[in-house]
């Protein structure tokens, strides 16, 4: 497909102030390598950033001019589906579009990706106005549910053809966020059936596979830290030595440095977890402040667990990893979002080196610094 080259990796990220931080301060090579699946937040989020809720107006065009300057050029997806609380579906073809529209105008370049069930119910009309008279790409999303469903065939057919699309001009999303991860090898089959499942309703332009095994509340107990199976990344690997279909027509995704519940905060004065997520080749580690502590006591003692474990990547890893390394000597103590910052970059990195081990590319280190590193990340 145009504009999909080295892509090897696709993440879904909130577009909050970290993780858009996050993606400039990602190497080159990295860069490179990423198709980022972008979440718009929903309008019952209050911006952290201007310190209250966003108008009808700046959903659109704060949306777009944040995306453009997190991930210019580069082609990405973006899932604008929680717009839909505010902002009506009947007048979705004059705003979605206009959203797109002035996304590109900042340097973006974005695809729409959407549900299978919210075409059918309520986004067709929007999506068929902004893919009118374009050739752009279009990812269509299916659920276990749908997967499952005898009619699947035909309901994607019914919704391609009216938003004038055929398989190999769309990417296909699978989305098993809740998977349970206990037993990977049984998911790696789950996988290579899912695959031949698709393929059999059509031949399309890439297929993605997005999961992850982070849990959805902070599983390390306070002031210590934990160690959880990546099952996500482990169960991929194994599917990819099952079937060499997967390793031909299937991008591996996950839910960064997350899990698949997206759970945003709508209340002030709720104070943050100290904590840092970090991704080795098959683990989870999971480093958490002590209940009460002072940021400034427990960072370090947080990010030197880490840098301690006998898996920590080192500072030239990335430069989320320098970040945790300068925090664990005392250079500063951050706040959520740059801990968010960090926790993305090093496991942005981490999938893309992981990746790279399968098909047979390798992630450059990064310059290390001190200084400007702890510049780019504080704030």
């Amino acid at each position: 497909m145009e504009g999909l080259d080295s892509q090897a990796y696709c993440p879904v990220l909130r577009l909050k102030a970290g993780e858009r931080e996050a993606m400039s301060l990602l190497a080159s090579d990295v860069q490179a390598r990423i198709l980022p699946l972008f979440v718009l937040p929903p309008p019952s989020e209050r911006d952290t950033e201007l310190g209250r809720h966003l108008t009808s107006a700046e959903l659109v065009a704060v949306s777009a001019r944040r995306l453009g300057r997190a991930w210019p050029l580069q082609p990405c997806l973006l899932d604008p589906k929680f717009l839909f609380e505010k902002l009506d579906a009947g007048s979705a073809p004059v705003w979605l579009p206009e959203l797109f529209r002035l996304a590109r105008s900042h340097s973006a370049n974005p695809w729409l990706v959407a549900d299978l069930s919210d075409i059918e119910r309520f986004m067709r009309n929007g999506a068929a106005a902004l893919l009118s008279g374009s050739r752009a790409p279009f990812a269509l999303r299916l659920r276990p549910g749908d997967i499952e469903d005898d009619g699947l065939s035909t309901r994607v057919q019914r919704v391609l053809l009216s938003l004038v699309r055929k398989p190999s001009e769309s990417l296909l999303v699978l989305d098993f966020g809740n998977t349970d991860f206990s037993d990977a090898g049984v998911v790696a089959e789950v996988m290579v059936a899912t695959l031949q499942r698709v393929m059999s309703v059509g031949i399309w332009a890439h297929v993605i596979w997005q999961a992850t095994s982070y849990p959805e509340s902070n599983p390390a107990p306070a002031g210590d830290m934990i160690t959880l199976p990546r099952g996500d990344w482990i169960a991929y690997r194994q599917a990819w030595a099952l079937d060499p279909a997967v390793k031909q027509n299937l991008m591996f995704g996950d839910f960064a440095a997350d899990s698949a519940k997206f759970s945003f905060a709508t209340s002030k004065g709720i104070i943050a977890i100290a904590h840092f997520r970090y991704s080795t080749p098959d683990k989870w580690l999971v480093s958490r402040g002590a209940k009460d502590g002072k940021l400034a006591d427990e960072m370090p003692k947080v990010a030197s667990r880490i840098t301690s474990s006998g898996m920590f990547a080192g500072r030239a890893f990335s430069r989320g990893d320098q970040y945790i390394s300068n925090v664990a000597r005392g250079i500063g103590t951050g706040q959520a979002r740059n801990w968010r910052c960090a926790n993305t970059v090093h496991h942005l990195t981490r999938v893309s080196a992981d990746v790279g081990a399968l098909a047979g590319y390798a992630i450059d280190k990064v310059p290390v610094g001190e200084e400007w590193q702890q510049a780019s990340l504080d704030v």
